[in-house]
């Protein structure tokens, strides 16, 4: 568990990071603003929390997936050992 909060905790602020390093020519060719207090926009619709958000998502889905993977191919190797 302490694993999957620091996973998604890294996630979520590389996520915020890849926003505000784009450069300026690439992020206003997406339709990336900025309004006055430095905040990213798209669309009129606020950007601070979302990128975050979303890569921490999916690194605890993805950390799900793979845990249960592996306690399937135990369990698999379990029942073919005994």
């Amino acid at each position: 568990m302490i694993i999957t909060v620091g996973a998604a905790l890294s996630a979520w602020s590389r996520g915020r990071c890849s926003l505000l390093t784009l450069p300026e020519g690439m992020a206003i060719r997406h339709g990336l603003t900025f309004d006055a207090d430095d905040k990213p926009r798209m669309g009129g619709v606020s950007l601070e929390l979302l990128p975050g958000r979303s890569a921490a998502a999916f690194v605890v889905v993805y950390g799900k997936w793979l845990s249960g993977r592996a306690e399937a191919k135990r369990k698999s190797a379990a029942g073919a050992n005994g």
